[in-house]
């Protein structure tokens, strides 16, 4: 551990913090380069080998320079989270609410705006993160360490142009934890915003109880338009099993994030909004109840475009506005879906010029409201009738999308 002496120099500490595995490398005392602190040396190759002592000496002897540590393994897999500025700050005061104990194990540096908090990485991907209160640190990069001295060049700053201190919260000894993924992801969680999310999210749905509590709300929370959003998007029992996780909850999560208030909202609050729609699909499904869940999760960030939103919403709605192919009315007259499906191949013509255009079954389910294998006979029916070519047929397997011409008279 570092010892505690009021007369330690700089050297002091580069040997102490050299003890402890770390590689150190001189910053300039009390100089920045916009927000960067830039080396006194060239560093590069410290990123894959330690100086030794009498490297360190030459470095740290007069006294005049600031410290540094240089992440990854040429340090012993050290990482580094950052918590910068206000924001910051206030994500990791949350962060050592919600882990205590963690909190009290981790060495953490007070910085001129911030926190430091250091860890070994497990069974991480060794890449630098940037979060939206502060970053993750955890190779071919490096942190200013205690004590290091900086002049304020932040002129929002209520300290600007003074000279402020790291200091040691948590001091590191030999024995610095390594975390676990999960305890990682948690650290790198921006917490502030993410809390705000969840009870924005929670007060939306009328859930800001705890507990045993929480059961008692959800006839609450499941609002007529949350209600009719599941049945829109529970199973049929000729699907496939696993299209049917893998689709309809996608859809059950589109569904929620177009509604208002709840784009930005945080998926988890959802919780046992979704554990009713597992329930009415169960009979359908082959997924455990924790594989549902975990999907839900999963899909909530893949949702690109609310419903009405993305491009071939908006297409669609512009095909439902124009009168069909003559074409389709003489040949389906009594079928509107169908005609307004070859209005779609039309309208999605036109947007892509020469090109072919896309439309799978499952668009033109959700687009026309009807079973995905009706729509495969539809489309099929176009294109044995001449209104569109099939020029690439999709495949379930590999994901692709079937891709169409319309071939039939474009002002017709």
């Amino acid at each position: 551990m570092l010892e505690n002496k009021q007369d330690k120099t700089i050297l002091d500490y580069a040997l102490e913090y050299h003890k402890l595995g770390f590689c150190m490398i001189p910053i300039p005392y009390g100089k920045k380069k916009g927000d960067e602190e830039t080396p006194q040396i060239r560093w590069k190759k410290y990123m894959k080998q330690r100086p030794d002592e009498q490297q360190l000496q030459e470095w740290f002897s007069s006294n005049h320079s600031n410290i540094a540590v240089v992440c990854g393994e040429v340090s012993g897999g050290l990482a580094c989270r950052d918590f910068d500025d206000a924001e910051g700050i206030k994500a990791y005061e949350s962060w050592a609410k919600a882990k205590p104990e963690l909190a009290k194990k981790l060495p953490t540096a007070q910085t001129p705006h911030g926190y430091h908090v250091y860890f070994h990485y497990k069974g991480q991907a060794k890449t630098n993160k940037t979060i939206d209160t502060g970053e993750l640190r955890v190779s071919k990069c490096y942190c200013v360490l205690p004590p290091s001295r900086v002049i304020d060049d932040k002129k929002e700053s209520p300290t600007y142009n003074q000279i402020l201190s790291y200091e040691w919260i948590i001091k590191p000894n030999g024995n610095i934890p390594e975390l676990s993924p999960k305890d990682t992801d948690c650290l790198c969680l921006s917490q502030s915003a993410s809390t705000q999310r969840y009870q924005r999210t929670q007060e939306i749905l009328g859930d800001n109880k705890s507990g045993r509590e929480r059961g008692n709300v959800l006839q609450i929370a499941l609002c007529a338009k949350i209600q009719q959003a599941i049945d829109r998007t529970l199973p049929f029992r000729s699907e496939n099993p696993r299209d049917k996780r893998h689709r309809k909850i996608f859809d059950f999560a589109r569904e929620l994030r177009s509604m208002p208030g709840f784009w930005d909202a945080d998926p988890h609050a959802f919780r046992l909004v979704v554990n009713e729609w597992y329930n009415k699909a169960k009979p359908y499904l082959e997924a455990t109840r924790e594989e549902n869940w975990s999907e839900f999760v999963r899909s909530w960030p893949k949702v690109n475009y609310k419903i009405g939103e993305s491009p071939l919403d908006k297409i669609f709605e512009k095909s439902i506005q124009v009168e069909p192919p003559k074409i389709a009315v003489e040949l389906y007259p009594e079928n509107k879906k169908l005609q307004f499906l070859a209005s779609l191949c039309r309208e999605l013509q036109r947007s892509e010029g020469d090109n072919p255009f896309w439309i799978g079954n499952r668009t033109a389910e959700r687009l026309l409201k009807i079973h995905w294998t009706t729509a495969n006979n539809y489309l099929f029916l176009l294109n044995d009738d001449g209104i569109i070519e099939e020029i690439t047929k999709g495949s379930f397997k590999t994901q692709k999308t079937s891709e169409y011409r319309y071939i039939a008279d474009m002002n017709d």
